[in-house]
């Protein structure tokens, strides 16, 4: 079960999509804002 995830529960769709990018910015891994500006 997600419960990391369910845990913030108050945080948007938005900011969980932002922190996931942010993780995958930090894993070395080009976030979708990223790929879209190196084309």
């Amino acid at each position: 079960p997600k419960l990391n995830e369910d845990d913030n529960q108050s945080d948007t769709s938005s900011q969980k999509v932002i922190k996931r990018k942010v993780l995958r910015h930090y894993n070395g891994k080009p976030t979708v804002c990223d790929e879209s500006r190196s084309g």
